[in-house]
């Protein structure tokens, strides 16, 4: 597959109840291309278990959908793919602000940082941060559901930025 400049086509929205169905909606329309949809909140976010609701607070959270072309992606992996890659980017970021950015690992299986782990994934779909310095404590930072529809990939990302749930 070659990638086109720009790869990713943005749909941003002040409010949606979904990022999830306006991804399936913008699939079911006949677009074909690579799109990320995002809203500053959702009325109508969900879980990955059904009546499992996403509750945010306007402008407080990362929400988005990624819609990917045929093809691109599939697996029943794609989940903790994905949440392992949000956990990388995570311990890039934290490993920036720290200052040990200069010699962050790029391979499989190795560790940002020498410290203990901040940010960890739970089976199947969730990634947690410690809270304190206590490693018991941990919250419930980003929730993360893969579906497919019309033959495209949905991944749809919902991270608290400002507020951790502590019901996991």
């Amino acid at each position: 597959m070659s990638v086109q400049e720009p790869f990713f086509r943005l749909f941003s929205f002040r409010s949606l109840g979904s990022t999830m169905d306006e991804a399936r909606a913008l699939a079911r329309s006949g677009f074909s291309g690579a799109a990320i949809v995002r809203a500053d909140t959702q009325t109508a976010g969900r879980g990955r278990i059904e009546g499992r609701r996403w509750v945010d607070a306007p402008s407080q959270s990362l929400l988005m959908t990624l819609l990917l072309p045929v093809g691109f992606a599939e697996g029943q992996a794609l989940p903790l793919r994905v949440g392992l890659g949000v956990v990388r980017a995570l311990e890039r970021i934290e490993a920036a602000k720290v200052g040990d950015a200069g010699s962050m690992p790029l391979e499989p299986g190795s560790s940002v940082s020498s410290q203990d782990p901040k940010f960890w994934l739970k089976w199947p779909n969730d990634v947690l941060v410690q809270k304190s310095t206590d490693a018991a404590e941990y919250g419930k930072l980003c929730g993360i559901l893969c579906e497919n529809t019309e033959g495209r990939i949905l991944i749809g990302i919902g991270m608290n930025l400002r507020r951790l749930e502590d019901k996991i």
